[in-house]
């Protein structure tokens, strides 16, 4: 394919309604949000915070394009909701078993056969095996990349979509031996142990160096915790500290004694969310080479991607190449 720069060996075409069907086999499906939000038009209707939703409701989750809330909806914001739900729905099938599971296995290859348009040398059934052998592989998400807006000989708004980073993205991903500098994380600690339920973490900077919040948030949620707000805080401050909601006791004590901050409970942090304020004395620079960072590659050619699912000081940018890393379930607008 002359556009991504490689050949193309087979294709899959999903439609809505393969969707609902796929999405009807491995319901409920775990999605997290990071504020209310409310669109008549799709029937979406979410709270904040991490919930468990039926096909339907998933339905409503990624066909949503606009929030009645403040206005600020964009494509984009839709695009970064539907890498979300592929990453629950590959949550689900995991954890559901509907990879493993012979009955939802037919089921799912049944809806593939009704629903799912392929090439004439695809083989679903060996796709499919194929398939059940990758569940605990890593999944990376990324939107596509563009170096601006214009219009097209008609008048219609479109984007140009940049080129020569979104073959550099297919080609370290395809062809590459090492790990890309996308896939980087700090090594200054170790892996948390698993948590036994998700954890939204929320993560406040409360020094000077920008968008610290966004890369401790993103080098956690490598690590099991739910990527929540990131955001700054008002005034600096020196010190530390994690707050916790009812139900985050587990998720606190581990992030407490991974970064040797305390923890108290907190009636102001919403339940199930941990909150972190990395005050003048937290180890900046052992996260501010992680991708959510602010970081120019341009002198090494490496492609920089921030974090798809920031918000606050460090919301994605319309223009900005964003990446969605599926190791846990992303918290999205």
């Amino acid at each position: 394919m002359i556009f991504l720069g490689i050949s193309v060996d087979h294709f899959v075409e999903v439609t809505l309604g393969a969707f609902f069907q796929i999405a009807k086999v491995v319901e409920p499906i775990t999605v997290c949000l990071n504020a209310d939000t409310v669109d008549s038009y799709s029937g979406a209707n979410f709270h904040q915070g991490v919930q468990r939703i039926d096909a339907a409701q998933a339905m409503a989750f990624v066909r949503q394009r606009r929030d009645e809330n403040d206005g600020s909806f964009t494509d984009f914001d839709r695009t970064r909701r539907q890498q979300a739900f592929l990453v629950s729905l590959a949550e689900a099938a995991r954890d559901g078993g509907a990879l493993s599971s012979l009955s939802a296995l037919r089921k799912l290859l049944q809806v593939a056969h009704d629903n799912v348009a392929v090439d004439e040398g695809l083989d679903l059934v060996d796709f499919a095996a194929r398939a059940s052998q990758l569940t605990e592989k890593p999944l990376s998400f990324y939107t596509l990349p563009i170096s601006g807006f214009a219009k097209d000989p008609n008048g219609s708004d479109v984007n140009l979509v940049d080129v020569p980073t979104i073959r550099r993205i297919v080609h370290d991903r395809f062809f590459s031996d090492a790990p890309a500098a996308l896939d980087a994380v700090p090594s200054t600690t170790q892996p948390l142990p698993a948590l036994s339920k998700p954890v939204v973490l929320d993560v406040v900077n409360a020094t000077p160096r920008n968008g610290l919040a966004a890369a401790i948030a993103d080098a956690f949620a490598d690590r099991g915790f739910t990527r929540g707000s990131a955001t700054t805080a008002a005034a600096p401050a020196d010190d530390s500290n994690i707050e916790y909601g009812l139900g985050a006791d587990e998720g606190a004590r581990l992030l407490a004694d991974q970064l040797h901050v305390p923890a108290t409970a907190a009636d102001t942090v919403a339940p199930g969310t941990i909150r972190l304020t990395a005050g003048t004395q937290f180890p900046a620079g052992d996260y501010l080479a992680h991708p959510g960072a602010t970081a120019d590659a341009s002198a090494s050619g490496q492609v920089t991607a921030v974090a798809a699912t920031g918000t606050g000081a460090r919301a994605p940018g319309p223009t900005d190449l964003s990446r969605m890393t599926a190791t846990s379930i992303p918290c999205v607008k």
